[in-house]
């Protein structure tokens, strides 16, 4: 199924409130491919599930900060401090849109957007919506990190924040893309220095295509053998 593009929406003010698509909205779209949708509603038709789960940044105190402004980097609350992620950016303006639930999706002007998902404990998914065959496919996040920290590439492909010895301040699952039809795309990170980044493979795919990091900031420091628990905890808090 492909979907129409992204309606690129200029932003006055610097913020602008675009609700998630009603049922009957969605019906439409479904009946005219000539009407255009913002980012986060077209996050929300690939994988609802994902966005399901969001909750207002606001209800998690001091525990994350999503800013309407993609210049000013996400921040994640974590027991060594604070890691700011910096959203992708892309080679034109970037535009936002805000949904009544608090989710934030910046576009990029490049054929994707980044859609901000604040989950239940200070956790965040940051959607990657690849609307073409000619958008990116590498994603790169600056990091800021607190003082000592570094970013690790695990062997399942998970990335994780951790202390000079060996203890972890958050965890990034291991990422995941599919394509409008739910079809798998290959997707995986790699990091240097502090930078991460998230290569996705969609040629050939059925547009657009929704890939995922999943940020989990640790209010306990943990020990470096539980970081199979950290995966089973992203697994289960997935959805």
């Amino acid at each position: 199924m492909m979907l129409p593009p992204i309606q690129k929406i200029r932003i006055a003010s610097g913020l602008l409130a675009v609700a998630l698509a009603t049922s009957s909205t969605v019906a439409n779209h479904e009946a005219s491919e000539q009407d255009d949708l913002d980012p986060v509603s077209v996050a929300e038709l690939v994988v609802p599930e994902v966005l399901a789960g969001a909750v207002s940044d606001n209800s998690e105190g001091e525990r994350v900060k999503v800013p309407v402004d993609p210049g000013g980097g996400l921040a994640l609350a974590s027991a060594g401090g604070i890691i700011t992620v910096d959203v992708p950016r892309g080679d034109d303006a970037e535009q936002t849109v805000v949904s009544d639930e608090g989710i934030v999706g910046y576009i990029h002007g490049d054929g994707s957007s980044t859609v901000s998902v604040p989950k239940v404990g200070g956790s965040v998914q940051m959607l990657t919506v690849i609307e073409e065959s000619g958008a990116p496919e590498r994603y790169e996040y600056d990091l800021t990190l607190p003082e000592g920290a570094t970013a690790v590439l695990n062997e399942d492909g998970s990335v994780t924040v951790e202390t000079g010895d060996g203890l972890v301040l958050a965890y990034v699952a291991a990422p995941w893309a599919v394509d409008s039809t739910g079809a798998t795309v290959p997707t995986y990170y790699d990091v240097r220095g502090d930078t991460l980044t998230q290569t996705v493979r969609h040629a050939g795919a059925s547009y657009p295509v929704v890939a995922d990091p999943f940020w989990i900031p640790l209010l306990k420091i943990v020990a470096q053998w539980s970081k199979h628990a950290l995966k089973q905890m992203a697994e289960t808090k997935h959805h």
